[in-house]
């Protein structure tokens, strides 16, 4: 394993606010990481954590023995975007005010299976409006990667239409999330989205079987692109394609938007 660091310092605007952002990913997710976001909404206390600067850090995890890895990522409350184009195992930009909240990144290399985690340090509800927090993870598309997500509150933008996923799961609390899985899978994969309160758009491939349950929560569903089979909503290649990309939705209050992109079966 090698981790290379570099940090400078730059001026940033005003960055996203709990109270500007539209509100989460699909769904409910368990009572702790929404009561966290929630206060974190309402205003996080008095504590500021404006304490310098915002700080800029880049961070790389170079590829080691394993042909797969397990992703975890833990924010409490910012802008997560995570997508599949990097050079390395991981590589990352992680912007922040507070040297306290500089984030923590692990990682655990074996000839099998490693294990890769990055989370907010502390406090993870102490970030208010007006502060700077955000993270840009990208991961290495060769690698086959099982990746577990979770954020309290803010803005989440998953790119992952050429990432090896087996599985994904994404825990939001609340605020506005972006799930896009188009691409040229090979395999069928299993995805779990939670949330709380939010709207989430879920963009999906469409020249494999797709099929989506959504379940709980008061709010509306908007799939134009899809037909429904029974409790769930499903694409043309459903039972034709060898290949299914599941997806399940718990959620809370507000819209899942259901979308198909890319191109048709060959």
């Amino acid at each position: 394993m090698e981790i290379n660091m570099k940090e400078t310092s730059a001026r940033f605007g005003r960055r996203w606010s709990p109270l500007s952002a539209g509100v989460p990913a699909p769904v409910l997710i368990g009572a702790p990481l929404l009561l966290g976001a929630l206060l974190c909404v309402a205003g996080c206390g008095g504590r500021s954590m404006r304490s310098g600067e915002p700080r800029v850090e880049t961070s790389s995890t170079k590829l080691g023995r394993a042909k797969a890895v397990s992703v975890t990522l833990t924010m409490g409350a910012g802008e997560m975007k995570v997508s599949d184009d990097a050079p390395d195992l991981m590589n990352g930009t992680f912007s922040y005010n507070d040297p306290a909240q500089k984030p923590k990144i692990g990682y655990v290399d074996s000839s099998d299976h490693a294990q890769l985690t990055i989370e907010q340090p502390g406090d993870q509800h102490s970030h208010v409006g007006g502060d700077t927090y955000s993270w840009d993870v990208r991961l290495n598309k060769d690698v086959i990667t099982e990746l577990h997500v979770q954020l309290g509150a803010g803005k989440l933008n998953l790119v992952l239409g050429d990432l090896p996923l087996t599985r994904l799961h994404v825990e939001m609390g609340a605020g506005s999330s972006l799930v896009d899985l188009v691409g040229n899978w090979k395999h069928d994969v299993d995805v779990h989205l939670e949330g709380g309160v939010g709207n989430a758009t879920v963009r999906l491939p469409r020249s494999v079987g797709v099929r989506v349950s959504v379940h709980g929560g008061l709010g509306s569903v908007s799939s134009d692109d899809f037909k429904k089979n029974g409790d769930a909503y499903v694409n043309d290649q459903f039972g034709k394609s060898p290949i299914t990309v599941n997806v399940k939705i718990e959620g809370g209050i507000g819209k899942v938007v259901l979308e198909l992109a890319g191109g048709p079966t060959v």
